[in-house]
């Protein structure tokens, strides 16, 4: 039977960063999931091809290489803090991300494709073409974030807070948002071809040029909604 892996911090280019002890220890000197509760707040990783800059600020592939020896060989960070963190272009997909707070973070074309999202904030994060594809994110917060673009496709958002988001052309397409809530989000051109929409709350919010197919929709609020009369309604069973 396996045991659970000790984490220690060492000291990494003057930036303390969790790594594994490759020694396996017992649940009595050990007993949390690996990175619970780590704290990586406004870390920060830069675009340019600099290896360290005065910041301690790393290139995207460093961080990307940072990241992927703890995403495979610990492949969870629960509860673990992200706050304003520069995570552009990151891999972190098929992670368990319980609980993990990403307020203020910017995860431009960061990839979180089948990951564990549940419960996680999202407040006020950059999530510009982000991937979210057969994600479980199932009651997280993305209250006021930017997700102009991202991928939301198969991914799992029942009851999730989407108010106030930046949706431009994101994709829903058989995506599951039941009872989630997009109150005065910007939903124009956004995409929900098979997407579950039941009791879901778009009260005030611009659904201009959207795009509805094949799907269901039951107890759904549009209450102060615009762009509802471009909508193809005969898609649509209600």
């Amino acid at each position: 039977m396996s045991h659970p892996i000790k984490i220690e911090t060492i000291d990494i280019d003057e930036v303390e960063f969790p790594v594994a002890n490759s020694q396996a220890e017992t649940s009595q000197e050990y007993n949390r999931p690996p990175l619970e509760g780590e704290e990586f707040e406004e870390f920060e990783f830069e675009r340019s091809s600099k290896k360290r800059s005065s910041s301690f600020g790393f290139s995207r592939e460093e961080i990307r290489q940072r990241l992927n020896r703890l995403t495979f060989s610990l492949g969870f960070f629960w509860r673990a803090n992200f706050f304003k963190a520069d995570l552009r272009g990151a891999d972190m997909s098929g992670l368990d991300l319980h609980a993990v707070n990403f307020m203020g973070a910017d995860l431009r074309g960061a990839d979180l494709s089948r990951s564990s999202l549940m419960g996680s904030n999202f407040i006020g994060a950059d999530l510009r073409g982000a991937k979210f594809e057969r994600a479980d994110a199932h009651g997280c917060d993305m209250h006021g974030a930017n997700a102009e673009g991202a991928n939301f496709r198969e991914t799992k958002m029942m009851g999730a807070n989407l108010s106030g988001m930046t949706l431009h052309k994101a994709d829903f397409s058989l995506a599951d948002i039941h009872a989630a809530k997009l109150l005065n989000s910007n939903l124009t051109e956004a995409i929900f071809h098979g997407t579950k929409i039941r009791g879901v709350d778009f009260h005030a919010a611009d659904l201009t040029g959207a795009d509805f197919k094949d799907i269901m929709m039951h107890g759904t609020n549009f209450a102060g909604a615009k762009g509802l009369k471009g909508l193809d309604w005969k898609t649509m069973r209600i």
